[in-house]
């Protein structure tokens, strides 16, 4: 295992054990209260767990060198870790959304003055206080590995972790009203967390569909590639560019009649260089001459 994926791996380690502490926390801690907002925070950390073991043993495989099997490498097994985690994410959401819904149909609305402070509500408050500060802390330690690794699966765990504060922000809100037997906010906080995971999970399944079923490289990239072509002297013909996973692959069929073997060796040569310079997340140059 490289330096970079040591990195990763201890980052998201720290990530998991953090997020079973937390869950553990916030669904007794809820169970208690009979706050659905708390519950719903809790199962949604159990969420962040999954998708930081998939995010990890994505990025591990994805890395793998290439092999008879897999000639162009694993890249593709990062866009489907992304894939699987945005499905777990919107089958966790509905079931969530459903039981809001519910919740809000039969709720009570009137309201009774209760407003005696509990040590539960200390104990609760605590614990989602706490969970702010480490989903914080969590989020900067993944956004710092996805920069390491350039990776879309440990980008996306980590806003989903800077999205969990929110969600722990919306329990302390939801719990405090109910002290003021303001019971109907519970699950209306509920569904907005569930709005919250949604947004993040169908922006991930886009972007894996996109890799997945071979999508190419936008137009900008695309002319950026053919100006520099153009640069070091190059005539294309025909251009062809792969998204694979976080990679890049860029295939060039080029103009060689009035050049030697020597001359076009080269030519693909500065080309390869200036590319790579362009991108660094292209791993693969193919350039053929057309005589």
């Amino acid at each position: 295992m490289t330096k970079k994926n040591n990195i990763v791996k201890i980052v998201s380690i720290t990530a998991i054990i953090l997020n079973i502490l937390l869950a553990i926390g916030k669904i007794i801690t809820g169970s208690m209260m009979e706050s659905l907002s708390i519950i719903s925070d809790g199962v949604h950390g159990i969420s962040d767990i999954i998708t930081t073991i998939i995010a990890l043993v994505t990025v591990i495989i994805a890395n793998k060198p290439s092999d008879e099997s897999h000639n162009s490498g694993h890249k593709r097994f990062g866009s489907i870790g992304s894939l699987i985690l945005s499905i777990i994410l919107i089958v966790i959401s509905v079931s969530i959304c459903a039981t809001a819904i519910e919740n809000l149909v039969h709720c009570d609305y009137s309201l009774d003055n209760k407003t005696s402070v509990d040590s539960l509500f200390i104990v609760s408050v605590s614990i989602l206080g706490a969970s702010i500060l480490i989903k914080f802390i969590m989020f900067l330690l993944m956004y710092y590995g996805s920069k390491i690794e350039k990776s879309d699966a440990m980008r996306a765990d980590a806003w989903h972790q800077n999205i969990d504060a929110l969600s722990s922000i919306a329990a302390i809100i939801s719990i405090t009203c109910e002290l003021f037997g303001i019971h109907f906010l519970d699950p209306i906080l509920s569904i907005l967390i569930v709005f919250m995971i949604l947004h993040i999970a169908i922006e991930i399944l886009k972007k894996s569909l996109t890799e997945l079923t071979g999508h190419s490289i936008n137009k900008e990239e695309r002319n950026q590639i053919i100006e520099i072509v153009k640069k070091v002297g190059g005539n294309i013909i025909e251009i062809k560019t792969y998204i694979e996973g976080e990679k890049k692959r860029v295939q060039l069929i080029l103009d060689a009649k009035d050049k030697n073997i020597n001359e076009f060796s080269e030519l693909s040569k500065k080309i390869k260089e200036e590319l790579q310079k362009l991108d660094s997340d292209i791993y693969e140059i193919t350039i053929e001459p057309q005589l």
